[in-house]
């Protein structure tokens, strides 16, 4: 069904509409609710002199029950990306706590009234990093990647490097804290370069950049020509549509089964028992950033149309397909703003329909 967009990206036209309703209801799709307040404990948990084990165990085991990794990690991000920021008292752009680090670590040392002036900042994250250690430690490298080992030498890096941040600061050290966010930073460039999906990467990349506010359509053509140069579209489709077992993102991020992918269950919305309007409701948010994936794959399709006609196979049918699917997609986002799961169903027989005619033509 849905291997054709896999990550319909949001054209500029379709996301000028939306944005306004939308706001920043995209954040909420990429994150688990409690995240921060449970992090937030297990700092507290660490900063205490004597470390009880036992309780920061049982945290971290609550934290990878209820949330995945990819969640957790974004803590570093910039406020705007809903990361925690490096200062919550003064958000901007650029805030995010990994970049504050790799700056520290590679540019121009802090004088001493700096370092000082900064303490709190700087502990406060040498402490957010040494949580994030316990919790990596727990989840281990991803199910794909078999460099266990690496995984967590590059953890006990970012440990070692955190370790001596608080030792630097509290010893008003600047050049020992440079040495040692140098050290995080490495750990972290190790960690990135042996265990990063490229192609969800690129994907989460080119959704965000379809949900600003104000499109950059240039650095949106730039992602998607790199993308094609480093990715074959089934690759991309799978990435997008196929259940977590089979390395797709899933229809919930928080809860992974067999069989939860993106494609069966927008299928199975299409062809089975209409939802109540309570339950379109409850669905909303997951819904949403699956049409909106459907919205992105749409951009990614558009610039793998074949140059030339093979027989059927020819870029008018192809991109009157990838139109259906669009419009499709547009209707299912409107059902679902208004809650109405009969025009639900009716809008994602018609993305399904359109799917599996261009299935039986380009597979």
């Amino acid at each position: 069904m849905i291997a054709m967009p896999r990550l319909l990206a949001c054209g500029a036209t379709l996301l000028a509409a939306l944005i306004l309703t939308i706001g920043d209801a995209d954040a909420r799709w990429f994150q688990v609710a409690g995240v921060q307040k449970d992090l937030d404990q297990l700092v507290e948990l660490l900063r205490v002199k004597k470390v009880n084990q036992a309780k920061v165990k049982a945290q971290v085991a609550a934290m990878q029950k209820n949330h995945e990794l990819e969640d957790i990690m974004k803590v570093y991000k910039p406020t705007k990306s809903k990361g925690i920021g490096w200062n919550p008292a003064k958000k901007g752009v650029g805030d995010g706590i990994e970049s504050r680090i790799f700056a520290l670590g590679t540019k121009q040392e802090l004088t001493q009234a700096q370092l000082q002036a900064e303490k709190g900042l700087l502990l406060r994250t040498a402490y957010y990093n040494l949580a994030l250690f316990e919790i990596n430690k727990a989840f281990g490298p991803p199910k794909q990647f078999r460099k266990v080992a690496k995984w967590h030498a590059a953890n006990a890096e970012m440990k070692s490097g955190s370790e001596g941040v608080i030792t630097s600061v509290k010893a008003n050290d600047p050049a020992a804290l440079k040495k040692a966010m140098a050290k995080i930073g490495s750990g972290c460039t190790h960690c990135h370069a042996l265990f990063t999906d490229p192609v969800k990467k690129d994907l989460e990349d080119l959704f965000q950049l379809l949900h600003r506010e104000k499109v950059d359509r240039p650095k949106v053509n730039a992602l998607i020509a790199t993308m094609k140069t480093n990715h074959a579209l089934d690759e991309i489709m799978a990435k997008v549509y196929k259940p977590t077992h089979r390395m797709g993102i899933g229809f919930d991020p928080a809860k992974q089964n067999p069989g939860d992918g993106i494609e069966k269950r927008l299928s199975d919305l299409g062809t089975r028992r209409e939802l109540t309007k309570a339950e379109l409701l409850a669905e909303k948010d997951l819904l949403l950033r699956a049409a909106y994936y459907n919205l992105t794959i749409y951009e990614v399709t558009k610039a793998f149309a074949p140059a030339k006609a093979k027989g059927p196979r020819n870029p008018i049918a192809w991109n009157r397909h990838n139109d259906e699917i669009k419009a499709g997609t547009e209707k299912m986002i409107a059902a679902i703003e208004a809650n109405d799961p009969k025009t639900l169903k009716k809008a994602l027989g018609r993305v399904n329909a359109s799917c599996n005619e261009c299935h039986s033509i380009f597979r």
